[in-house]
């Protein structure tokens, strides 16, 4: 007898989002010693999680470098700590051969990034690759995709002393965070395809809406909707470059956070 697989939401999300992606470390050529991509544990909650970070190709650490912490979509679940790399941002700096202005923190989890687990995982994580790299406190960017995007919207929220900014993309709203991002003037820049049938554009669209309505100005707070049939905007965005160069302007103050024009 054949049995069908039924596809799920979820199930079609996985095969999109985390199926026969290579490892992006294979592609970088002749790093130097302490460069690309590394695999490192932090124990966290009480178990010992892999994560990976990447380190630019001209990196020095008598030097501070803005920072990326990533938040991957389902198919990247785990704890290898190499699966988180392969779809997103991962392939976008195999694309650059490792010459890349961030240095990126890749924890990885299960589905949900909102549990406070999870948030304490991305937190440690954070702090172990602080320990080992040259990392400046005041230029690290929460970003995510797919279900790291509503997790960038939550944890967003939840730790806003960590981040210059926030990068949600494909991802699911989180109304609860909009009064303590706009409270803290969160500098936001949100990624959608219009055609995206797997998690639906409007939950970006309301966040926006809501986050401009609690005062938050155009400078502060961003939003791209690519006219894609899909799941996938962040290859468009990275391929653009013009996300980094936002980044690469935003700092983070003891006062809260600067919005640069």
């Amino acid at each position: 007898m054949v049995r069908f697989l039924r596809f799920t939401p979820a199930l079609l999300l996985l095969f999109v989002t985390g199926c026969f992606n290579s490892n992006p470390a294979d592609k970088l050529t002749a790093m130097p010693q302490g460069t690309g991509f590394h695999l490192h544990a932090v124990r966290s909650s009480g178990e010992e999680h892999k994560y990976s970070v990447f380190i630019p190709r001209d990196y020095s650490p008598q030097k501070k470098y803005p920072t990326i912490v990533f938040l991957h979509g389902i198919g990247e679940s785990g704890n290898d700590g190499v699966k988180c790399t392969t779809v997103g941002i991962g392939p976008a700096i195999a694309l650059k051969d490792g010459n890349f202005p961030f240095i990126v923190v890749f924890p990885q989890y299960g589905w949900d990034w909102t549990s406070d687990t999870a948030g304490k995982l991305v937190c440690d994580a954070l702090d172990d690759a602080e320990k080992k790299y040259a990392i400046d406190q005041d230029r690290v960017t929460l970003s995510g995709m797919s279900s790291g995007g509503k997790g960038t919207w939550a944890l967003g929220a939840r730790y806003p002393e960590r981040w210059n900014a926030l990068v949600p993309m494909g991802g699911y709203a989180v109304d609860d965070a909009v009064p303590k991002l706009a409270q803290v003037h969160m500098p936001v820049w949100a990624l959608h395809n219009s055609g995206d049938f797997f998690v639906p554009v409007g939950g970006s669209r309301d966040m926006i809406k809501k986050l401009k309505a609690a005062g938050m100005d155009d400078n502060t707070v961003r939003y791209t909707e690519y006219s894609d049939v899909g799941h996938n905007c962040w290859d468009k965005a990275y391929d653009s470059g013009d996300l980094f160069v936002w980044l690469q302007q935003q700092r983070r103050n003891g006062n809260g956070h600067t919005a640069m024009r």
